[in-house]
């Protein structure tokens, strides 16, 4: 995330890099330090399948589940990977190689410091909604709760049309990923549109719409729970007098 100040129970972090990376060695090559330059033992989940895009351009690093969430073994005897109130830094080495073999030109690093829990879940009806103008390509803009998890606002949020037809069009991230920006590849019409919200729609803790990350989800009923529906029109001259 881009915030510089995240939530205890933060579940994933990604990082980015300018080309293809050999894997083995950025796994080295990463850690999780404290203000005294110690790293941080047991925080990442690490399995042998590490999570890369197809690209190797992307990795995602999961915090050890059983840290993240309460009433765990682990969570019990280590406690919470990190610790509200204290600063951490993310950190890659210049160890780290691309596929060709180059090191990385100079050390990354990302300082942040840790909030309380996030205990909440994305909740549409506490979003706000900015429309465009008719026959314009102004970007929709939509103001939400609270963070959410940048990849998941890439993949869970659409735009229809009347007629049920996805909207064409480029996606883009505001302030600490709380704004989602939709321009598009048309001019705005007179019809009604619609937001399509995917329920499992996830913010920085793994929070989704359906339920906490932090407790079980009931699975006693086998009712899937539905997209969630936020209908506007775009601005005619009228409404801005």
């Amino acid at each position: 995330p881009s915030s510089n100040q995240l939530p205890e129970n933060i579940l994933r972090f990604y990082i980015y890099f300018s080309s293809p990376m050999d894997e083995a060695t950025v796994s080295e090559a990463v850690s999780l330090n404290d203000m005294a330059g110690d790293e941080v033992e047991g925080v990442f989940l690490r399995n042998s399948n590490e999570l890369w895009s197809p690209d190797k351009t992307r990795l995602t690093l999961i915090m050890d589940p059983g840290r993240v969430k309460t009433g765990l073994a682990a969570s019990k005897i280590y406690g919470s990977a990190i610790k509200s109130g204290k600063h951490y830094t993310l950190a890659v080495g210049t160890e780290a190689q691309d596929i060709f073999g180059c090191p990385l030109e100079a050390k990354f690093s990302k300082t942040f410091e840790v909030s309380g829990r996030d205990e909440s879940a994305p909740d549409p009806l506490l979003w706000s909604i900015a429309a465009p103008n008719i026959g314009s390509v102004d970007r929709l803009r939509i103001k939400m709760n609270e963070m959410i998890d940048h990849v998941s606002l890439a993949y869970r949020i659409r735009v229809f049309s009347s007629s049920g037809n996805r909207i064409p069009g480029k996606i883009y991230l505001g302030f600490e990923e709380r704004e989602w920006y939709f321009t598009p590849s048309d001019p705005w019409g007179e019809e009604e549109y619609t937001i399509k919200i995917d329920p499992v729609l996830e913010d920085v803790s793994g929070n989704r719409m359906m339920g906490l990350f932090d407790q079980p989800l009931d699975r006693s009923s086998e009712i899937q729970p539905e997209q969630v529906h936020i209908r506007f029109q775009a601005l005619s001259e009228a409404d801005l007098d």
